[in-house]
């Protein structure tokens, strides 16, 4: 079994205001990722929040919702609140909630690769450059429970390559985070011409 874990807690810094309650075809950012992890889980997916005003608009019941208090030290305190919050398993997959161009497609994949035992992590590539979401097999749980810091698994996936799967991507805008409004503005255009 995978959980799926998404992290939502960002500050939103260079964006502005929070992005993960933007609008991309009628419905929040987060709802677009939320919809991919609902097709593809295999348990309830769990959400790492620290914005209340996130999950206004994007709440659904089916997902497993985890308050992050200590989200401003770092998106390592949100991947350590959703492992702590997660069940015994035999992997996690991390999600960003800025990335609503991510596919069913692209997930089942990335489960398709650790199920047949290509790597313990599993990270997605486009043209050479990684991505997400990722797969790490539960071995690496207390490794991901240790990191500080605004960093997630990143580490791991550069100081251990033997351990590491790449899921070459066909589409570079598959995996592209909403940081800017720039970003947000390419996304609506892209997302229009699907």
């Amino acid at each position: 079994m995978i959980q799926v874990i998404i992290l939502a807690a960002g500050s939103s810094k260079r964006f502005g205001e929070n992005k993960l309650g933007k609008h991309l075809q009628g419905k929040p950012i987060l709802h677009h990722v939320f919809d991919v992890a609902l097709e593809v889980r295999q348990m309830k997916p769990i959400v790492v929040y620290y914005h209340q005003d996130v999950l206004h608009d994007a709440y659904n019941e089916q997902m497993l919702y985890v308050y992050n208090p200590h989200a401003p030290q770092g998106m390592s305190t949100s991947v350590k609140c959703g492992l702590l919050h997660a069940p015994k398993v035999d992997a996690y997959m991390f999600m960003n909630g800025d990335q609503p161009l991510i596919t069913v497609k692209l997930v089942e994949k990335l489960i398709e690769a650790y199920n047949q035992g290509r790597g313990s992590i599993i990270v997605p590539k486009y043209k050479g450059k990684r991505g997400n979401p990722t797969i790490f097999d539960y071995k690496w749980r207390e490794k991901l429970l240790q990191v500080t810091g605004d960093k997630g698994g990143r580490d791991f996936i550069i100081n251990y390559p033997k351990e590491v799967h790449y899921v070459d991507i066909e589409n570079q805008y598959m995996g592209m985070d909403m940081d800017t409004q720039e970003d947000y503005k390419v996304l609506k255009e892209l997302k229009r011409h699907e």
